[in-house]
């Protein structure tokens, strides 16, 4: 997630500072950040999963 606002803040600058079109609105925006949610859902899901069997050795 942390990954997707630093890329959404750098296309910010982007577009302010030199003038380039990465930046397509908000809408462009909440479907990156709504999509990165999705993706690192998933990612903690099968990590948790992948990692249960190890709790005890982990610990």
């Amino acid at each position: 997630m942390a990954t997707g606002v630093v890329w959404e803040i750098m296309k910010f600058v982007g577009d302010v500072l030199f003038g380039t079109t990465m930046q397509y609105g908000l809408s462009d925006t909440v479907a990156d950040l709504f999509w990165n949610l999705v993706g690192a859902s998933i990612a903690a899901v099968v990590g948790q999963r992948y990692l249960k069997p190890y709790k005890n050795k982990l610990s």
